[in-house]
């Protein structure tokens, strides 16, 4: 599956029989948990590389937005690259996937793509996190530039909504269904109220260190995945 040290994967959040993981391929599987055989999980797009593999995965509706990278490394025998495709399932249940982030776009830096999103209340609406730090010695085109990108043409064309966010590596973002936005970052949690454009620190008890992933639960909380200080929650609602 040539797949990360952590693979991406996870439901639609619209429909939690739904899955979607994600390999050096994209895979898709309706059974929920019933799922009984890896033969009910279909192949629903690859890469053109070997050496690509994706890195995050995030499924809305009938879309799915994945970035990749591949090599994931810069070293003296490869350079490293990076992109996102956006898929469409149709009625029939076939899917149509389109670049979105291309390996040469400028208009994203060329880091590492750990978090994406599709609003839960537009499909053409997407957003893609980058991580490393946007100093000098990043390599390519876009170093240099923010860490929260957002599409509001179905990965046409992109913006930089980093706004006042410090230099600071970032992991994922969640889309709340009110419009705003959280992102975990290497000093925490951040978030943007629906309307605005400044990120602010969320919550008054999570220890600064580096969050790594965001869930919205069932239980209408939101549930915060920390490296080496656990598992941390808040309540979604008025956020």
């Amino acid at each position: 599956m040539n797949a990360q040290f952590i693979a991406p994967f996870t439901a639609n959040a619209k429909n939690v029989n739904q899955w979607v993981a994600a390999g050096n391929s994209l895979w898709y599987q309706d059974k929920g948990f019933d799922i009984t055989s890896g033969s009910q999980w279909q192949r629903i797009y690859t890469l053109a590389a070997s050496n690509e593999t994706f890195t995050a995965v995030s499924f809305s509706g009938n879309t799915v937005l994945a970035t990749w990278c591949g090599p994931c490394s810069n070293s003296t025998s490869a350079t490293f690259t990076r992109g996102a495709v956006l898929g469409k399932r149709a009625a029939d249940g076939t899917w149509t996937f389109t670049p979105v982030v291309a390996p040469t776009d400028a208009s994203v830096p060329n880091r590492f793509l750990q978090g994406a999103a599709v609003s839960p209340t537009n499909e053409n609406d997407l957003f893609v996190v980058v991580n490393g730090f946007s100093r000098r010695f990043s390599e390519g085109p876009g170093a240099g530039l923010g860490h929260v990108y957002e599409s509001k043409d179905a990965g046409a064309h992109w913006t930089d909504i980093s706004a006042n966010l410090p230099d600071i590596p970032s992991s994922d973002i969640v889309v709340l269904n009110s419009g705003g936005l959280v992102v975990a970052t290497d000093l925490g949690v951040v978030y943007r109220a629906p309307g605005a454009t400044s990120w602010t620190r969320l919550g008054p008890n999570l220890p600064v260190t580096a969050a790594m992933d965001l869930s919205l639960g069932p239980d209408g909380n939101l549930y915060v995945a920390t490296h080496g200080r656990g598992l941390w929650r808040i309540a979604a609602a008025g956020l």
